[in-house]
């Protein structure tokens, strides 16, 4: 099969494309004929011709041909163009509410409103979520017998793993936490209620604790408040924004703490790399551990129980030839070749 996936060429400041990086390399795995045709990031030209690895950011005439046209964010119309009526298959990336809180709030990232206007055009194939969770949230926007799951988001196995070198951090503590998520505007998703928990665990149960804060937004504004506590109680190592070689500090870090309730680029890399990963689900079901993400005192005892019995969570359904195996499938509906082969 011809595939062309439409997404953002952007190497170590996206998650979006680092996933869709995966899934094309695992589909070439299969032997299909894949390529990424960078659809731009916002107040950046195109990348055309830049390479990351085995990947080049193939510009819209790439799509001629394709039999499918996958798509992670909205194509240019040179792009659509250029696939000549080729099915569209749209892959959902992020959390159903935050695309309605995008869209609630105006500005010019109205997704949920793009996708109702995409539905209403007949314009999508079909809708696949990475997160099996989402789909009775998505359901209520999408056509039902258009839109399906993968099991998991995929993960290069091979590129993220417990072997290869750790970082030496500048500060080291007897137990090192790192959180390393991009910080965002919902607050379920910032750090506030884990660096007080952190604080707390720093505190009472965990002396020699040291937090190394990754993902940080500027200006810091009242953050460096909290992270002045953080300071003061000898808790406080590394700080920075985004990270590309981040691998390195996920095989250091005793615990990798992140208040996503799915499994993020965050989630999948740090238990790829061998980490004791504690996400914001309680049941932890992708991570080793699981704590309440807004309270502070379930972050603390977790953490520290986390740091006494450490343990990495299974990786296995992660493999991104498997998981791109599973939507290389759902192309095949797109297509109507399940059809044609059960006939």
């Amino acid at each position: 099969m011809k595939i062309a996936h439409v997404a953002p060429f952007a190497p170590g400041r996206c998650g979006l494309y680092e996933t869709v990086r995966d899934l094309v390399l695992g589909e070439r795995r299969l032997g299909h004929d894949v390529d990424l045709i960078d659809a731009g990031i916002s107040g950046e030209g195109p990348h055309y011709g830049q390479t990351d690895g085995d990947l080049i950011a193939a510009p819209p005439p790439a799509a001629r041909g394709a039999d499918v046209l996958v798509t992670h964010t909205a194509p240019s119309p040179e792009i659509l163009a250029a696939a000549g009526g080729a099915p569209v298959v749209h892959v959902l990336h992020g959390r159903p509410e935050s695309s309605f809180r995008l869209s609630q709030a105006g500005g010019d990232s109205p997704v949920y409103d793009v996708y109702a206007g995409w539905v209403r055009a007949k314009a999508v194939a079909r809708w696949v979520t990475l997160w099996p969770d989402h789909v009775p949230y998505w359901s209520a926007i999408l056509p039902r017998d258009r839109l399906t799951s993968l099991s998991a988001p995929p993960c290069d196995l091979s590129r993220w793993s417990a072997e290869g070198p750790r970082h030496r951090w500048a500060s080291p503590g007897l137990h090192n936490v790192l959180l390393a998520d991009p910080w965002r505007a919902e607050t379920d998703l910032d750090p506030y209620h884990l660096l007080h928990g952190l604080l707390l665990a720093a505190e009472r149960e965990c002396p020699g604790l040291r937090v190394h804060v990754y993902g940080m937004r500027n200006p810091l504004g009242p953050w460096e408040h909290l992270l002045g506590a953080l300071r003061r109680a000898g808790a406080l190592g590394e700080t920075c924004g985004m990270m590309r070689e981040i691998a390195t500090r996920y095989r250091a870090a005793d615990v990798v703490l992140t208040p996503h309730r799915i499994a993020t680029r965050v989630v999948r890399e740090a238990a790829a790399c061998g980490a004791t990963v504690v996400t914001g689900e309680r049941s932890a079901r992708w991570g080793s551990y699981g704590c309440d993400p807004l309270d502070a005192e379930s972050v603390a005892e977790t953490v520290t129980r986390a740091i006494r019995f450490p343990r990495s969570p299974d990786v296995a359904r992660y493999d991104h030839v498997q998981v791109a195996g599973e939507l290389v499938a759902e192309l095949e509906v797109a297509l109507g070749r399940e059809v044609a082969r059960a006939r």
